[in-house]
């Protein structure tokens, strides 16, 4: 069977590019409407996409007075979202900065047991420094340590979801025993910045942890994932830039010992969909014409510490004020090259929405794409305000089936057993392996679902510790 494409949908409240929420057929009174991202995901799941995404940052962000930069909490928006669906994928953002293992254990147990088996865990250590005062902090943790922290982190809730052994829930009612104290162990974790008692209050769930994802072009993010990750969100302007982020992603899992087929890599696209290239190019223009410098210029003041108060936009981009910039993060880096591709432009330029995009079309005439909603997405049939009538996801196959040949979507017609977002086909899957998985009798697996929805993303674990 040849490789497949893994689609999620990234959903963003009012929509990745800025001014989304500006557009007239924009439904911004649906932003805090639970039954329109249920409607999102019931959309993305009919089209056989892998997962839902949802971002969260414990911050309110400064520049909200531009865009819809809110944050919703992400455990309580997934759960209402999987009593909506049935095999997507449910990914939420937690944060091993301020978030407690045993807190964090706990919830993602809960999803994972709501939606049987379809939570995925996007693990950050939070880049932004205005955090820390929303915990009692005098300062933010440099990143660094942030990173030496999330390593922990990952291992002591590991303990917690394993301090259940499969079979610890007996449930005979005729003897009286619900649960054998014997296959439930405290772990005793005392490290260089957590200490946690256990065991966790929560029964093993069905995948035994989530799929773990992460998104980090630092050298201390992709070292991370390297070692823990399963996919990687990514973001790149150039295909040279992508390139080479994969190769060294790949060589560095190598390097742990893992399979580097078992980890995925995920580049983020904001796709304008349009019947024909002038009918998405246009939709592109419209959302252009829609910013507002003050966003970008805000967005550049945050990530780069670069001021362009007083520098005419629609003149040349000082390339003396690259020297200054700097900053680890990865969308930091996503931004300076963006700049750099666009110094002999005007400084205008580089005040936009910062997200990667690309213009998709179908000649079919019957396939016609229509502005709906407000939800931003990555590669998905959504973008932006941008959604798609009924049967329209086919056009987005048919672009990206253009661009990656030698990939394929999903189709009813293959086999049911192929792996969802974890691809994972064997236990050597590096550090994480000596969790605990379900037994299954046969190494690591993904559930079988019918011919129907072969774009299966729970899993089920297999194989001794």
């Amino acid at each position: 069977m040849g490789r497949q494409l893994k689609l999620n949908l990234f959903i963003y409240p009012g929509g990745h590019h800025e001014p989304a929420w500006r557009h007239p057929k924009s439904q911004t009174d649906r932003l805090l409407d639970i039954g329109f991202y249920q409607e999102l995901a019931q959309r993305a799941e009919a089209a056989k996409l892998d997962a839902v995404f949802y971002a969260d940052g414990p911050a309110l962000e400064s520049n909200v007075q531009y865009a819809t930069r809110f944050r919703i909490e992400p455990f309580t928006w997934l759960s209402a979202v999987a009593v909506a669906t049935e095999r997507i994928g449910l990914i939420g953002t937690a944060s091993t900065t301020y978030l407690e293992p045993y807190n964090a254990a706990r919830l993602f147990a809960s999803l994972d047991h709501l939606s049987k088996g379809r939570a995925g865990w996007n693990i950050v250590t939070t880049g932004a420094e205005r955090a820390a005062q929303n915990f009692g902090l005098d300062e933010h943790p440099p990143h660094a340590e942030r990173y030496s922290r999330a390593d922990e982190f990952v291992r002591v809730v590991g303990k917690l979801w394993d301090s259940w052994e499969d079979g610890a829930v007996v449930a005979d009612a005729g003897s009286g025993l619900f649960a054998d104290p014997s296959l439930i162990h405290k772990i005793g974790h005392e490290g260089k910045y957590l200490r946690v008692a256990g065991p966790l209050n929560t029964p093993r769930s069905p995948q035994g942890r989530p799929v773990f994802v992460q998104a980090g072009s630092s050298a201390d993010g992709k070292a991370f994932a390297a070692e823990h990750a399963e996919a990687v969100f990514t973001a790149h302007q150039s295909l040279a830039s992508a390139q080479v982020f994969y190769s060294d992603i790949k060589e560095q899992a190598a390097a742990f010992g893992r399979d580097p087929g078992q980890l995925l890599v995920l580049p983020g696209i904001s796709p304008y969909l349009g019947s024909t290239e002038a009918e998405a190019r246009a939709l592109n223009q419209e959302f252009d014409e829609l910013t507002q410098p003050e966003y970008g210029l805000g967005i550049l003041r945050k990530l780069l510490g670069i001021d362009l108060d007083g520098v005419p936009l629609d003149g040349q981009f000082p390339p003396d004020l690259l020297a200054a910039a700097g900053n680890a993060g990865s969308r930091s880096q996503l931004v300076l090259d963006i700049i750099r591709r666009k110094t002999s432009r005007s400084a205008r330029c580089c005040t936009g929405s910062p997200a990667p995009a690309g213009i998709m079309y179908s000649p079919e005439p019957p396939c016609r794409w229509r502005t709906r909603s407000s939800a931003g997405s990555g590669a998905a049939p959504r973008t932006d305000s941008t959604s798609c009538r009924r049967g329209c996801p086919g056009a987005l196959r048919r672009s990206l089936m253009r661009w990656f040949p030698s990939s394929r979507p999903a189709d009813c017609s293959a086999p049911s057993t192929r792996a969802g977002l974890c691809g994972s086909t064997s236990a050597s899957t590096g550090p994480t392996a000596s969790m605990r998985r379900r037994q299954t009798g046969s190494g690591l697996r993904c559930i079988d679902f019918p011919d129907t929805a072969p774009c299966e993303y729970k899993r089920l674990h297999a194989g001794s510790p």
